[in-house]
């Protein structure tokens, strides 16, 4: 039997219709028989990085207990992406997505390469992430799933909350 490991993916769109491709996304990602969906957190409307004349994302993080490997995950989130219009080749750095979808954190699993780096590089340096990310870790299913006590207090101290508001729930 494979291992599990618990997972954290940030989800955002700021191009379309925001709130359904997210949801629609969502609801992809549990068509993949090696992830199990936990917890999703609110939706939150923020401020774009970098190229700031864009419209606003929304964006959340979801956790997943996942049984691929953080390659495999990967592939499957690029195929929704370009499902919902996105094209990874010819778009600006920072700037419009239909829909974006990280992998934040692969719970054991550690990864530097061209294609993946787990965890997220930037993921505490932006509210998007910090905010949401929170929000689902201090839930009771992933108090139960997911015990990184200095991933909690990491995201405790971090100050990077600013742009960030929160809409309600899928």
């Amino acid at each position: 039997m494979k291992t599990e490991h618990t997972i954290f993916l940030g989800l955002g769109s700021n191009v379309g219709n925001p709130r359904q491709t997210l949801k629609t996304a969502l609801a992809e990602l549990t068509t993949m028989p090696e992830l199990r969906f936990l917890a999703a957190s609110s939706v939150y409307d923020t401020l774009p990085v970098g190229l700031v004349d864009q419209p606003n994302f929304l964006n959340m993080v979801a956790a997943f207990k996942c049984k691929a490997t953080p390659e495999v995950l990967l592939t499957f989130c690029h195929e929704i992406e370009r499902r919902h219009g996105r094209d990874r080749k010819r778009e600006e750095r920072n700037g419009p997505r239909t829909l974006d979808i990280d992998i934040l954190l692969f719970e054991g699993e550690r990864r530097n390469s061209a294609e993946l780096t787990i965890p997220h590089p930037r993921a505490f340096e932006r509210a998007f992430v910090v905010v949401p990310l929170e929000e689902i870790m201090d839930s009771r299913v992933l108090e139960k799933e997911f015990t990184c006590e200095r991933l909690v207090k990491k995201l405790k101290g971090c100050a990077c909350r600013s742009g960030v508001h929160k809409l309600g729930t899928l």
